[in-house]
């Protein structure tokens, strides 16, 4: 006897001609025909889907978690903003804390009419005594006002850290922008949430995610405070789905910090045995780190680390019995860091890049032979393509997030949001980047880097699996896999890929109990 017999599906990743799927104890019993399983199963309960389409719930590989959910409750969203009248008008509308400091996050520079992000004086105007901290769409440039800067502690006599850029202008003045490293100078003297704000931002940003049926994350990044809410939820049972949470390795290689972690531990709902490590910065903001200079910048992006420091906190995450994920966008970084795990084969296979937006094909050729796998957002094209654009190097050889190279190299690759650095996170409208290498205004981006929406749905469901390594419990419609299922309204194989994204998700199912229902 099974619990749910789910029937009448078409099952666009399935094997063979099956249209039902037996669930029993939260896992997947059998897949097959409907009638054949009905007799010999002897389902308690049956859920016909009409035709519709089941899939293996959607895992986001790369989404911060916490983030978008404080997008969801107190943060204020500057991601869509199109001027800086605008911009302010929106930072005004939170008059509720006239003398907190007041958040935001999302802004791009070429999104607003005006071109540009707002100057510390246009700050200073609009808000004179509230501390204002915002930090850019790709999170790797904040932008303070005077009172953040005084109640930072931050004055001309503040020097540049290791790994990132407090900005002047010509006079020696500080501009109020700070990237990398140097938003830490910042952003730690911003009042940190509670344990309770934490708690509402990952239930938020849960209910959300279930919502468009993603129901595996994998949250890069979390220092140790979240990482404690994360597993008092865990043992409360409010997590519902997945969790891949990575803890924040330390910067500075000579910390021992990790040495005193706790051992990795993975329970039903959440895994923790990654250690993040960020080896530049952003490519829409001109922070990852490039082999020549950007086109409108004299810059070639930070590098955060040398070859032999990224190396010696490689090492002291393995000896914490932690595996290791890289932030790697530019050419730069990757081949840095690639350079460090040539020394390090054992460590290599089993660490990953988060992004990898510009590899060399010697890169490709030397991450498939360490057996590195990748987490990467073709949603950034038609989202920041712009940037990428109009920032990087004229004639530059290199085509951004190349995917179907990625593939044809024979790494594992899986596909995310990087969420809240986009504003779509739909898994759908991710595959249908893939495929099409749209810029947001229509203009082609490496269009012979384009994936089959096949591949795609692969990459967004069994692909993340193997990179967490879960693969034997979830991304796949199996037997003996977990239950964790989305329904949609109709097979994104026979779907235009022009209208991927728009295909409604009817149903979400966690262990095989529903979880949402449009």
């Amino acid at each position: 006897m099974i619990d749910l017999l789910l029937e009448n599906a078409v099952l666009p990743l399935a094997d063979g001609a099956a249209d039902a799927v037996a669930i029993r104890d939260g896992k997947i019993a059998a897949v097959g025909q409907g009638a054949d399983l009905r007799r010999e199963l002897s389902p308690q309960r049956r859920l016909d889907l009409e035709g519709r389409a089941l899939l293996p719930g959607f895992n986001d590989a790369h989404i911060h978690v916490w983030k978008v959910g404080h997008l969801l409750t107190s943060l204020v969203d500057l991601r869509d903003a199109t001027s800086l009248g605008e911009l302010q008008t929106r930072l005004a509308s939170r008059s509720d804390a006239t003398k907190a400091w007041l958040l935001a996050r999302g802004v791009n520079e070429l999104k607003l009419a005006d071109g540009r992000l707002p100057t510390r004086d246009e700050l200073d105007t609009w808000f004179p005594d509230r501390p204002v901290w915002i930090t850019r769409v790709c999170n790797h440039v904040g932008l303070a006002n005077s009172a953040a800067m005084r109640a930072a502690g931050i004055d001309n006599a503040t020097d540049s850290p290791a790994g990132g850029e407090v900005r002047r202008d010509a006079a020696g003045q500080l501009t109020g922008v700070f990237t990398e490293n140097a938003m830490r100078l910042v952003a730690d003297r911003v009042p940190p949430p509670s344990s309770d704000d934490l708690r509402a931002m990952v239930r938020a940003a849960n209910r959300k995610m279930l919502s468009l049926g993603v129901t595996a994350f994998t949250d890069p990044g979390v220092d140790d405070h979240l990482l404690a809410v994360y597993q008092a939820m865990d043992d409360a049972g409010e997590l519902v789905g997945r969790f891949n949470v990575m803890r924040l390795a330390p910067e500075e290689a000579s910390s021992e910090v990790m040495a005193e972690w706790a051992p990795p531990t993975v329970s039903g709902c959440l895994r923790i045995d990654t250690a993040k490590l960020f080896m530049d910065g952003g490519l829409s903001g001109a922070t990852a780190a490039l082999s020549a200079p950007y086109r409108h910048a004299d810059t070639r992006g930070v590098l955060r680390y040398e070859c032999d420091e990224y190396a010696t906190l490689c090492r002291k995450a393995d000896a914490a019995g932690y595996r290791v994920a890289t932030h790697v966008i530019g050419d730069r970084a990757i081949t840095t860091a690639l350079d460090a795990f040539e020394a390090l084969p054992r460590i290599a296979k089993r660490a990953r890049f988060e992004h990898f937006g510009l590899p060399t094909s010697a890169d490709l050729l030397r991450t498939t032979r360490l057996r590195i796998g990748v987490a990467t957002q073709a949603i950034f094209l038609p989202e920041l393509g712009a940037n990428f654009r109009k920032y990087l190097p004229e004639d530059f050889p290199i085509t951004p997030y190349p995917i179907r190279a990625m593939l044809d190299a024979g790494l594992t690759v899986a596909l995310s949001t990087d969420a809240p650095v986009v504003v779509d996170e739909r898994p759908l409208a991710g595959v249908g980047a893939a495929a099409r290498r749209l810029s947001g205004d229509g203009a082609p981006i490496g269009p012979h880097e384009a994936i089959t929406v096949r591949e795609g749905l692969h990459a967004y469901t069994a692909a993340g699996a193997q990179l967490s390594g879960d693969a034997d419990r979830f991304g796949a419609i199996a037997p003996g896999q977990l239950a964790d299922l989305v329904v949609l309204d109709r097979s994104p194989l026979t779907t235009p890929l022009e209208e991927l994204a728009d295909i409604e998700v009817k149903m979400t199912l966690v262990g095989g109990e529903v979880v949402y229902e449009s």
